[in-house]
């Protein structure tokens, strides 16, 4: 049926965590890309998997595995210096070369998420799925 008159409903923040467990003696920042190396998580590099942002800053041991970071592997980011990014690239997709850096292109950086909103030049929301990066 057709609505004839305002509807409010109630939205719920779409977001997933998971805590994985850290490579050796690596150092990954609250708010950095997480990627994924031979079962375990580290700041992004250009080929890893896509796991989710990491909710805290963490510190590896000398042993992989032997601390875990809490990462956000579903929802909506905001995110600056997403290349030249346009209120043209609505719906684009968007990847990581590293823990901090965004791109709109593809080459061999992993696919985060795709534009749904747009803000300025190079600063957008993206929604993000580490289970389902194709969206």
């Amino acid at each position: 049926m057709a609505l004839a008159a305002a509807t409010p409903r109630t939205y719920e923040v779409d977001s997933i965590f998971d805590q994985l467990p850290v490579k050796a003696s690596v150092v990954i920042y609250q708010g950095a890309v997480v990627g994924m190396v031979s079962g375990y998580a580290r700041g992004m590099i250009g080929t890893d998997l896509f796991a989710g942002f990491a909710e805290e800053s963490v510190t590896g041991t000398a042993a992989d595995g032997g601390v875990l970071v809490t990462v956000r592997k579903k929802g909506y980011i905001k995110l600056s210096g997403v290349g030249t990014a346009a209120i043209t690239n609505w719906g684009a997709p968007v990847y990581a070369s590293a823990d901090g850096t965004f791109t709109l292109t593809a080459s061999t950086n992993p696919l985060i998420g795709k534009i749904v909103h747009w803000w300025a030049t190079g600063v957008v929301t993206v929604a993000f799925n580490s289970a389902n990066t194709t969206l």
